[in-house]
């Protein structure tokens, strides 16, 4: 398979300029000679890996405890997911084989970060009305949360 590498680059007058020219280079300067393929496409900032964690580690948590179900079961805890997703609005209408119209839970992981802290906000707001309590990213409360998770890796 061949390799892939990915560096994020910015248009500047019609010239390429990278993040890190120094890696860009030490990366063209491991391939002298080979010929290679180029694609580019526009960046889009996506949910960062500490969002991920806050999200599984601290929202889905805190509804798996609330909903009765295991944090500690992939199972479970992509259930609750799930539910959450739907019940917070972030879901579309499919047709099942039975011909009814069921909701199904949108992926997060493409989300901008601030449409994924729109969602966080929103899963908030829905547990507030429920007596769940969801602390904001970064707290005390929040650091707690996701130390005391029975996983190592939280997403």
């Amino acid at each position: 398979m061949p390799e892939s590498v990915s560096y994020r680059i910015k248009a500047d007058g019609g010239h390429i300029v990278p993040d890190s020219p120094k890696a860009m280079r030490a990366f063209l300067q491991a391939k002298d000679g080979k010929i290679m393929r180029l694609s580019l496409e526009e960046w889009k900032e996506v949910r960062s890996p500490a969002q991920g964690r806050a999200w599984w580690g601290i929202v889905v948590k805190a509804f798996c405890e609330y909903m009765g179900y295991r944090f500690n079961s992939k199972r479970d805890r992509d259930y609750v997911h799930e539910q959450v997703l739907i019940a917070i609005g972030h879901c579309e209408n499919v047709k099942g084989f039975d011909g009814q119209i069921k909701e199904r839970a949108l992926p997060t992981h493409r989300l901008k970060t601030d449409e994924f802290s729109d969602l966080y906000k929103r899963a908030q707001e829905f547990g507030a009305g429920i007596d769940v309590m969801i602390p904001d990213p970064g707290s005390t409360e929040a650091i707690a949360m996701i130390g005391n998770t029975s996983r190592k890796r939280v997403a």
